[in-house]
């Protein structure tokens, strides 16, 4: 009798992760659409920069701030970008390579056509506009932060 209960719960409880719904993979990821949709209703003008890549600016402390926002091409990834300029000097390099590691997750970095950016990027699972704007908030805080720093 006591193997047989044992047995009922063991069933019971195993219909219950049989029975719950799955949630593909694809439902947990915003698409470019989507991405257009959370900035506008975060009360941005998204400028349509690619058919899956779109500017808004961020003015900040008297800077303008054009943000770029895209999803990567694994779809796992929301990037937000921001121009900068053109590839530092040396001694420059080496004081950004530095405040990266205070303004992390943002970053720094060079493109291979020679363009100075600063990036954030957020995962592409659970998203939500509270999360999006958190990232577009403290990527526009860096850029104004470090501006003596990628502006001299």
């Amino acid at each position: 009798m006591r193997n047989w209960f044992l047995a009922a719960g063991v069933v019971a409880l195993a219909t219950c992760f049989v029975v719950r719904p799955a949630q593909s993979a694809a439902d947990d990821h915003w698409e470019p659409d989507r991405l257009k949709q959370a900035l506008t209703e975060m009360g941005y003008e998204p400028k349509e920069l690619s058919d899956k890549k779109w500017e808004v600016k961020v003015t900040k402390n008297n800077y303008d701030v054009p943000i770029a926002a895209e999803i990567s091409a694994s779809g796992n990834y929301i990037w937000l970008t921001v121009y900068l300029g053109d590839k530092p000097a040396d001694e420059k390099a080496g004081r950004l390579l530095k405040r990266n590691f205070k303004i992390q997750p943002s970053q720094f970095y060079v493109t291979e056509k020679g363009n100075l950016m600063m990036a954030i990027p957020s995962e592409n699972r659970g998203m939500t506009n509270a999360v999006l704007k958190k990232a577009v908030e403290k990527v526009s805080d860096d850029v104004v932060s470090s501006v003596e720093d990628w502006s001299k």
